[in-house]
């Protein structure tokens, strides 16, 4: 494990170093090695921001199109009432402030009494959409911002910008937020009930900020019972961390679920795109997800998940820390929710670094690498050192020693002596270049936000083996399967995707992992919505068809019937 340590001090006689060194040569360093600091960011790889003489946090940070960088966190304020704020901050591509943003580069915004934000995102417009909590004055509840890319506040959405909901009975919290494909805002979080436990909290926004219910318009109900679904898991206090949509429009919530004994598990629960839980029903018969919706994940004890994401494949990998914060953990499941076991050959993977570590979030390259991003804390004495920490691992769940070395990058950014270093990381995001963006707070007299930048290298080879290299179309004379819906207005995709895999006739083409995806409807008596093939008509039918996609990139196209019948 490499660890990088700076003196802000010292920031004047490096710029002149490398000054000098720029000299002499005009190319990129050599020694820019995988996971190594960008020293053409902010000069050293690191960009230090206080907003004002208060403490501040950047606990989300993302990427706009342009390579401009947006973190958000929230600044304690030292002057009575003493209150949080929420506060956003927009860097250019070389980690100084962006003077076109808010007042030189930095917006502050209260919302109630006291509001923090944790996760940001951004729409295809580039307004940036901020979620968080506020105190109310009694308890907590989920708060929404929207900001126009000029950092000024969007009128046009909820009550001068603000959206505050109330979950539960007495408290929730909000952490994570992810756009749809039609603009609506999923949020979710954590809600109390009146026995004193939390469950997950998934909340589902229109674009203006209205929860997406039914209406006299629309008498359908469109998400849960109001736009709001709590879902208890287990015996204790459930909290959801992270969200991420698949392809098929399905909402992949992962975080901690606690029993009785405040022993805690990874949990990630799917839910339909009307807010259901993703299991079997009468209807279809065969399982989604799991059981029930719902899988938890014991590691040792007092496990928790931090973030989520999907990749290419469907697989879901999940990230957070084992037992009490002492290791960074990471699951990966396959899509049906049980573990992945070519994943570190039981779909878990624990890394220990010093005393405690703590994994945030988790990115991957665009090779299929894992990059996961905390802290780690270090025992000196009667002190704990904490420090910025990057694990990358190959795709089968191992440490990748081409990153630093052994796979573990910690950034130690030196404060005065005097004083036990507070570094941590909360939030990593990829740039278009392979660049590491990391995010989160560093202790010079007060906290303050901190937007590290590591060099990262991305395996061509590697990227190169899930890009189709050959179509073939496979000519039939009649449908590949043919579906008798009677009675019926819809056919499950994963129905449809199970016949397809089990019809005997597919065994002249090449047997290999696959995946389907629907491309087109050939009729205009069938519409392809979110998860579901649904006739227009109650009798009729359709014809569609099905690609199935081989791990060589091998692309086959299938002939689908659906017949609908009284």
């Amino acid at each position: 494990m490499k660890k990088i340590k700076l003196n802000l001090f010292r920031k004047y006689f490096l710029t002149q170093f490398v000054f000098l060194l720029c000299l002499f040569n005009s190319q990129t360093p050599a020694w820019a090695a995988d996971g190594d600091l960008d020293i053409s960011f902010d000069t050293d790889g690191i960009a230090i921001t206080e907003l004002g003489d208060s403490a501040a946090e950047a606990r989300s940070v993302v990427m706009q199109s342009d390579g401009k960088i947006v973190a958000v966190g929230y600044m304690h304020s030292d002057v009575s009432p003493f209150r949080n704020i929420f506060a956003v901050v927009r860097y250019n591509t070389d980690g100084s402030l962006d003077s076109s943003f808010g007042t030189a580069g930095k917006v502050t915004t209260l919302v109630g009494r006291s509001s923090e934000a944790w996760d940001v995102v951004l729409q295809s417009d580039g307004k940036i959409v901020v979620v968080g909590h506020l105190n109310n004055g009694t308890d907590n509840d989920f708060v929404m911002v929207r900001y126009n890319t000029d950092g000024s506040l969007d009128s046009s959405f909820g009550t001068a910008g603000k959206v505050t909901t109330l979950v539960g009975t007495r408290n929730e919290e909000a952490y994570s937020v992810v756009l749809q494909n039609d603009g609506k805002i999923v949020v979710v979080g954590y809600a109390w009930d009146d026995a004193g436990n939390s469950d997950f909290a998934v909340v589902r926004y229109n674009t203006d900020g209205s929860l997406d219910t039914n209406s006299d318009a629309d008498p359908l109900i469109s998400f849960g019972t109001d736009g709001i679904v709590t879902t208890p898991i287990g015996s204790g206090r459930d909290k959801a961390q992270s969200v991420v949509l698949q392809s098929d429009g399905k909402i992949v919530v992962a975080g901690q679920s606690e029993s009785v004994s405040n022993q805690g598990d990874f949990a990630v629960v799917r839910y339909n795109t009307d807010g259901s839980l993703d299991t079997n029903s009468d209807a279809d018969p065969l399982i989604s997800f799991d059981t029930d919706g719902i899988v938890t994940t014991n590691f040792v004890d007092n496990d928790s998940a931090m973030s989520v994401v999907l990749q290419s494949d469907g697989k879901i990998v999940a990230a957070g820390f084992s037992n009490q914060n002492s290791k960074i953990a990471v699951a990966r499941y396959n899509t049906d929710g049980s573990l992945d076991i070519t994943f570190d050959t039981d779909g878990k993977q624990t890394t220990t670094i010093s005393d405690e570590a703590n994994g945030e979030e988790v990115v991957l390259q665009s090779d299929g690498k894992i990059v996961v991003a905390g802290f780690i804390m270090t025992r000196v004495g009667g002190s704990s050192n904490y420090d910025f920490a990057v694990v990358r691992y190959n795709t089968d769940g191992s440490l990748d020693t081409t990153f630093s070395g052994d796979g573990i990058q910690t950034t130690d950014i030196d404060q005065p002596a005097t004083v036990s270093s507070f570094d941590q990381a909360y939030s990593v995001v990829m740039q278009s270049d392979g660049k590491i963006v990391v995010a989160g707070t560093s202790y010079e007299n007060e906290l303050d936000f901190a937007i590290v930048r590591y060099s990262s290298l991305i395996t061509s080879s590697t990227a190169s083996a899930t890009t189709p290299k050959v179509t073939k179309n496979k000519v039939t004379k009649k449908p590949d399967a043919i579906f008798n819906l009677k009675n019926k207005k819809y056919l499950s995709k994963y129905a449809l995707e199970t016949k397809l895999s089990k019809n005997k006739s597919f065994k002249r083409s090449p047997e290999d992992l696959y995946k389907y995806s629907i491309f087109k409807a050939s009729k205009n008596t069938c519409l392809i919505n979110g998860n579901y093939v649904t006739g227009l008509k109650k009798t009729g039918g359709c014809d569609l068809h099905a690609t199935r996609t081989t791990s060589k990139g091998v692309k086959y196209k299938y002939w689908v019937q659906i017949n609908y019948t009284k």
